[in-house]
């Protein structure tokens, strides 16, 4: 695929389109980039219109604060919709992307047609949370690769940690490049975003959860209570993933995306 670059505040951002069709917009977790879709993106591609992002200060878009709200990011997204000439869109995300795809549901009403939250929460960060999020910036910046090389294979069930071995090496590859400012930058804004459990419950637009039942950073009983926030969410526990479920259950994962998407 063919990069594709728009600007927001003077910033660049890189993203990627493929297929046509409906739009549904992909948006990767911390210390990924859009590569992490690219599967996703050539199987869903058959009957809709991709597009996946690099969020602010990951991959190739630029680093845009020293906080990276999440409100930023939903912004974000819509400026490479509005550059693609698109006016509606459902936003699926791992893990920090779905903190954005909530405020881009939140922001922007009239561009969303329904979001996927793929080990992800509508819940904000506890006190606990926040000051683990303080600590990982500490030793982020102290040593990138040591944070890296620690906090990736942790993401994955603790049974597919050898199952995964090269996927795990291919995410640490890439987390490398992330810039170590940029990064930051997210885990400051995903520590000071706000509960979205009302968004959740409002019902105004269909809400896709996805979740593992080895998911270690957010716990599979909150998941599958938001579930239950309202009668248009629908919702997927997966027996054999942890935080990775679209890589460690890929085909079921993609399946549940199918079947939201339409």
């Amino acid at each position: 695929m063919t990069p594709h670059f728009c600007t927001y505040n003077g910033k660049k951002i890189r993203y990627y389109t493929e297929g046509a069709g409906p739009v549904v917009v992909l948006l990767h977790g911390f210390l990924e980039s859009s590569f992490i879709w690219h599967y996703f993106s050539k199987q869903l591609s058959q009957r809709f219109k991709i597009i996946s992002i690099d969020l602010p200060g990951h991959g190739s878009t630029d680093v845009f604060s020293e906080v990276h709200t999440m409100p930023l990011m939903a912004d974000v997204v819509v400026a490479v919709l509005k550059q693609e000439k698109e006016k509606k869109a459902k936003v699926l995300g791992h893990s920090m992307g779905g903190y954005a795809a909530l405020s881009f549901a939140e922001r922007y009403a009239d561009y969303c047609e329904g979001i996927g939250l793929i080990n992800s929460t509508a819940f904000p960060d506890t006190e606990e949370k926040k000051a683990d999020r303080l600590r990982a910036i500490r030793v982020l910046e102290m040593s990138p690769a040591v944070f890296i090389r620690e906090a990736i294979p942790n993401l994955f069930a603790p049974f597919n940690v050898e199952r995964f071995s090269e996927e795990i090496e291919m995410i640490r590859t890439e987390a490398l490049k992330t810039s170590v400012y940029g990064a930051s930058a997210c885990l400051r804004g995903m520590k000071d975003r706000e509960d979205k459990t009302g968004l959740i419950r409002s019902g105004k637009f269909p809400v896709l959860f996805i979740a593992g039942k080895y998911d270690n950073v957010i716990a599979a009983n909150l998941s599958v209570e938001q579930m239950e926030l309202h009668p248009s969410v629908s919702g997927l526990l997966l027996e054999n993933s942890g935080h990775m479920c679209f890589l460690e259950e890929r085909e079921k994962t993609l399946e549940a995306i199918r079947e939201f998407v339409g």
